[in-house]
């Protein structure tokens, strides 16, 4: 038979009103702001070559896009490819070009 666990006395005491906080008195009025989506730097462009990662990166992945036996693994180095270059082509014509 499996053990049942049960509160102390101690526990079980109830707070006495007088100790709780009033909602009204002790929350401060919160204006919640959202944020509208997408890209935190508006001013980056897409395919601007001063925002390409080092070319180390992108040979990962490809290879992560091209040889990765797991699929969540090829789905990722595909996307970041796609996200940064646009296609796998580009990456590819990046890393011919010394990464420039």
């Amino acid at each position: 038979m499996p053990k049942t666990l049960t509160l102390n006395n101690a526990a079980r005491k109830k707070v006495p009103p007088t100790m709780m906080p009033s909602p009204k008195e002790d929350t401060p009025s919160v204006k919640v702001m959202h944020r509208r989506a997408g890209p935190v730097n508006n001013t980056a462009k897409k395919h601007d070559n001063s925002l390409k990662p080092p070319a180390t990166l992108v040979k990962t992945w490809l290879w992560m896009a091209r040889d990765a036996s797991d699929y969540e693994l090829k789905k990722l180095g595909k996307n970041n490819i796609i996200r940064i270059f646009g296609s796998v082509e580009s990456a590819h014509d990046y890393i011919a070009n010394g990464g420039k």
